[in-house]
């Protein structure tokens, strides 16, 4: 879980960049040089001697909806809101819901554990940001392309955990380049059909520089590191953890950087969370011991 942990104090400590001033660029293009920046890094350490060309074209295609949909679909969602980050935080804190939902589907079974603590933790950040609800035509639509971004970055999680447990050779490191080139290849298309190549010369030092630091580390390290900590625990778990970073990085951004925010919904909502993890902790001990007894048994 520690990977997790990590990338989530990452992420806390980027909300405060989220709404910088990028008005004279395409999206759709930022996007792109947010995928493009981390890809020279990672093809030093890609290696498909242990892949098939399926399996090359499935971490590909992944890659393109964990990352390319999900990326363009967001960024049209928060369009619609006219970039209203409490609006586009509420609406990706239900990332937990589709991945239990996911996960229900690939096992095959109802779990109600799973689906308590990502609805849990779903209620958590809502606490945090019910003072903000305004309801209007544009936020239906925003919600709708939001909840397409959330299904595909669940999916690509839950999905990536599953191919990776039965690739027990192969490293993370040698297949995510081949995520971000599917990734790009979405968001190539996406920037030509919005005229997104026009906005090169636009790009200001300073523009550069943040959307630098968010393609390397938010959209490279952060999410490389991510999809291997999923490897490394329940989806229960994995589903709760995406929404960690959320109330923390209100908690950031109260203190460090005076923002008004309500501390004690922050601390709340913390609270929840941490009470969901420790809620999924302690199933799979017990289901472990369960399994290890009835194996003993018969």
């Amino acid at each position: 879980m520690i990977y997790l942990i990590i990338v989530s104090v990452i992420w806390s400590l980027t909300f405060n960049l989220m709404n910088y001033p990028q008005p004279n660029l395409d999206p759709n293009f930022i996007v792109f040089l947010r995928i493009l920046f981390p890809l020279p890094i990672f093809m030093f350490f890609i290696n498909t001697t242990k892949l098939n060309k399926k399996l090359i074209l499935g971490f590909v295609a992944l890659g393109s909806i964990q990352y390319g949909v999900t990326y363009i679909t967001f960024v049209k969602a928060y369009l619609y809101i006219d970039k209203d980050i409490h609006y586009a935080i509420l609406f990706l804190s239900m990332v937990p819901i589709h991945i239990a939902l996911i996960g229900m589907v690939y096992e095959g079974k109802l779990s109600y554990v799973n689906l308590f603590t990502s609805v849990a933790s779903f209620l958590s950040i809502l606490l945090i940001y019910n003072d903000h609800l305004r309801f209007n035509s544009k936020i239906l639509e925003s919600f709708a392309f939001a909840q397409i971004a959330n299904f595909c970055f669940a999916y690509g999680q839950v999905t990536y955990k599953r191919i990776q447990e039965k690739l027990p050779g192969v490293k993370d490191s040698d297949v995510f380049a081949l995520m971000l080139l599917g990734a790009l290849i979405v968001v190539m298309i996406a920037t030509t059909v919005s005229g997104g190549w026009n906005f090169l010369a636009q790009v200001s030092h300073k523009q550069f520089g943040v959307i630098f630091y968010f393609g390397t580390v938010v959209s490279g390290v952060c999410m490389f590191l991510w999809n291997k900590g999923a490897c490394k625990v329940t989806d229960g778990t994995l589903a709760v953890m995406n929404n960690f970073k959320i109330p923390l990085g209100v908690l950031v951004s109260t203190i460090l950087f005076q923002q008004k925010t309500d501390l004690t919904k922050a601390i709340a909502s913390l609270a929840i969370i941490l009470i969901c993890v420790f809620i999924q902790q302690r199933y799979e001990k017990n289901r472990i011991i369960t399994d290890q007894y009835s194996s003993v048994k018969t």
